[in-house]
């Protein structure tokens, strides 16, 4: 049988190659510039099976002790829909976070509209076992579009400049806490 009989073959440029593009341009510029404290870079697999990955870092081998982590910034899906809406999920439940989320908007110059989610953006990606774990946790999101979960999420319908501006977003936001 052909690879494609057996397999569903869904490209996921969206969900997610767009966050885990924006994870490696984050570390890269941390690199350059560290901040005072130590910030980690995560990719967890077993999101779309349960947060399967994330649940095993927090629940049994984290890198660090649970309690030295002040955040949890996840970026999924970060490359589609309305150039200047940014959907943030989690923040709302620290203030501190929402407030560096929202400094950082601006001295980033990114200037998106922030909307905050208290539904599917808590529990649907992998910062629902650190927010389950009183870790304070942003969501990054674009929103869902109609390709989500299909073939037609290709790259070819990614907005580089929004992703590259929600990195930029989320690495001000890791900086400003690497150095609070």
């Amino acid at each position: 049988f052909p690879y494609t009989t057996l397999f569903r073959s869904h490209y996921g440029a969206d969900d997610n190659a767009s966050g885990t593009a924006g994870l490696l341009e984050i570390a890269e510029a941390m690199a350059m510039a560290p901040p005072k404290r130590s910030v980690l870079f995560l990719a967890f697999s077993g999101e779309e099976n349960g947060l399967l990955g994330s649940r095993y870092y927090v629940s049994v081998q984290p890198l660090r002790p649970l309690e030295s982590t002040v955040a949890m910034l996840n970026c999924d899906m970060i490359g589609r829909n309305e150039p200047e809406v940014l959907y943030i999920g989690g923040a709302f439940m620290s203030e501190d976070l929402r407030t560096s989320v929202e400094e950082a908007n601006v001295l980033a110059g990114t200037g998106f509209e922030l909307l905050y989610n208290v539904g599917l953006l808590n529990s649907a990606s992998d910062q629902a076992p650190f927010l389950r774990r009183s870790i304070p946790a942003a969501f990054f999101f674009s929103g869902l579009h109609d390709d989500y979960h299909t073939p037609r999420d290709v790259a070819g319908k990614i907005d580089g400049p929004k992703g590259a501006r929600v990195a930029r977003l989320a690495y001000t936001t890791a900086w400003k806490l690497g150095n609070a």
